[in-house]
């Protein structure tokens, strides 16, 4: 088994001139940082960006540098969570963008452009690593606010740049050319809104409670596609409003490989042993990995 090679970015504090404030991105990497600390245990090596430390410069060059480090029998991990946002494309990008719009996420200083984050994934997959990013945040084009959910949207500034360059300090990288050779789940579809809100006293995003449930209650070698459909089941559950997006979600592609390449197990679920008239029995199926036959 190689080493799980993580950055998890959390941003509550966003100053006022790039977003509002948000409350549970925080929470979010803590218990993302904790699964994997008690799963993955010593094959986790962790880099932690929180609030004023994730700077597009910062980000990028974690990526680059820390995830870069994963090479083959590795797994490289980028979990965001913070503010998406999202504008209109003008000139060459028009002819690339079937929406007709630019994302980034929303770092603490300004964008990180979708193409350039998935330029960086993408050389840290040509080096050979099992390359995976959770992104929960939104590219809707509003946002809405009441006292029980937050949208993790911001309007762009209008001197935000959305070319593809990863900002200042951050090296150039080139476009990703061929099919994606890393996965992405993301909270929500382009023309809806990502949710924060209050889960068992603590704020959290909607998405990632529901995702790191699916994964403490996953059966052994769980998929990406199949751990998004258990997560977008909680979702609904919880009263919808978002609908969490795989990608690339052609069959046998990356989505249908086991989670993190295998290497974040789960908690036991305790065999029920009793001794009944005829002997003794055991209660156990699926729920605990066994498979028919």
């Amino acid at each position: 088994m190689g080493t799980i090679y993580a950055l998890l970015v959390g941003i509550n504090d966003y100053p006022e001139r790039t977003a509002t404030p948000l409350a549970g991105c925080v929470n979010d990497i803590t218990e993302a940082r904790r699964l994997l600390a008690d799963r993955a245990g010593g094959t986790a090596d962790i880099r932690v960006l929180l609030n004023a430390e994730a700077t597009t410069a910062a980000v990028a060059d974690a990526i680059e540098r820390h995830l870069g480090a994963a090479g083959p029998g590795d797994t490289a991990l980028l979990w965001f969570s913070g503010h998406g946002t999202q504008s209109r494309a003008a000139g060459a990008d028009l002819l690339i963008e079937a929406t007709g719009r630019n994302q980034a996420l929303v770092c603490v200083d300004g964008p990180l452009p979708d193409k350039t984050l998935g330029a960086l994934l993408a050389a840290v997959a040509a080096r050979g690593a099992h390359t995976a990013a959770v992104l929960d945040c939104c590219y809707s084009g509003g946002a809405t606010r009441d006292s029980e959910l937050t949208a993790r949207y911001a309007p762009p500034g209008a001197e935000w740049d959305f070319s593809g360059s990863a900002g200042a300090g951050a090296r150039d990288v080139p476009a990703q050319e061929g099919p994606a050779r890393h996965v992405l789940l993301a909270a929500s579809r382009l023309n809806q809104l990502s949710y924060e809100g209050d889960f068992a006293g603590r704020r959290h995003g909607a998405f990632t409670h529901a995702l790191l449930g699916a994964v403490r209650d996953a059966g052994p070698g769980s998929t990406y596609r199949e751990l998004l459909a258990a997560a977008d089941a909680r979702l609904q559950r919880s009263g919808g409003g978002q609908q969490p997006v795989l990608y690339p979600a052609e069959p046998g592609g990356v989505a249908d490989l086991p989670f993190l390449g295998g290497a974040v197990s789960r908690t036991p679920i305790p065999y029920l042993l009793r001794c009944g008239a005829d002997g003794w029995e055991v209660d156990c199926g699926s729920g605990h990995g066994l498979r028919d036959g």
